[in-house]
């Protein structure tokens, strides 16, 4: 499984040639990168949220000591992001996605499908929906919009917890908030545009579309992106009618080992 998903990565443009770099360590644009997106995002996550909740849970004010570490690593997920996550994510549309499907593309949304009907009555807020070359671009593309989602959220928990512990300004750790907020944003809207896509598949792709959306929707509650968290809302009770009548036919049930943990990742996307 790992060794298909890195094939795909590779074929998506998320892997680049040149000199390999040091994990997650600065370096000038001029020095080619490696562009390993399991290194740069996918394994480093978990650490990354379990120091933003430890640091969110002290009660009192952070020493020095603390909120250093801390500076340092929400700098490196951010250094991991410009060097080796954003070439790869400007690479990869023109290999794995065809023209963006809109409202005037009427012959693209199936009416038996709950998630297009919703997207027909409400094309405000999402305008543009992904169309992939071949399936097998769509969850690559989308866990990665995920991790980096939870990767800013958790480090704006880290900002937000300085500046109401601590007193301290919105760029404390060296990043500023503001930047992170809009990556955020755009992670999440990007998720969001996959959801004409991905409607289209299995029951087990629709109780994953249904994680994805509710994590976008968490971030765009926290960001008080007001339209885009009711947009969300509206294509979650879309999604769930999806559910439901797939539920009830012969492969009801889902033998997918990962899904309850990426349930659980909805609420990492909080701040």
């Amino acid at each position: 499984m790992l060794e298909e998903d890195l094939t795909i990565y590779a074929k998506s443009g998320y892997f680049g040639t040149g000199e390999t770099t040091r994990g997650q360590t600065p370096v000038p644009p001029s020095v080619p990168v490696d562009r390993n997106i399991l290194r740069s995002v996918f394994v480093p996550l978990p650490k990354h949220l379990e120091t933003a909740d430890t640091f969110a849970r002290r009660s009192t004010l952070h020493p020095q000591a603390h909120l250093d570490a801390a500076a340092t690593v929400v700098q490196r997920s951010n250094d991991a992001y410009v060097h080796n996550v954003l070439p790869g994510l400007r690479d990869s549309p023109a290999k794995t996605r065809a023209p963006p499907i809109t409202i005037l593309d009427i012959d693209q949304y199936n009416l038996d499908i709950e998630e297009h009907v919703y997207l027909l009555q409400h094309p405000k807020v999402i305008t543009q929906h992904f169309h992939f070359l071949a399936p097998r671009y769509t969850f690559p593309s989308i866990n990665l919009r995920l991790a980096c989602l939870l990767t800013d959220c958790a480090s704006l928990k880290i900002i937000e917890h300085g500046m109401r512990r601590n007193g301290l300004p919105p760029d404390w750790t060296g990043v500023r908030k503001a930047d992170l907020e809009r990556r955020a944003y755009v992670a999440a809207f990007e998720i969001c545009q996959h959801v004409h896509y991905i409607s289209q598949r299995s029951l087990t792709a629709g109780r994953f579309l249904q994680t994805f959306v509710a994590s976008a929707r968490n971030f765009f509650r926290c960001f008080a992106a007001d339209e885009e968290e009711e947009w969300c809302e509206g294509c979650l009770e879309a999604i769930s009618a999806r559910i439901e009548r797939l539920g009830t036919g012969p492969d009801a049930d889902s033998l997918c080992p990962v899904l309850d943990s990426y349930e659980l990742m909805v609420d990492g996307c909080n701040y």
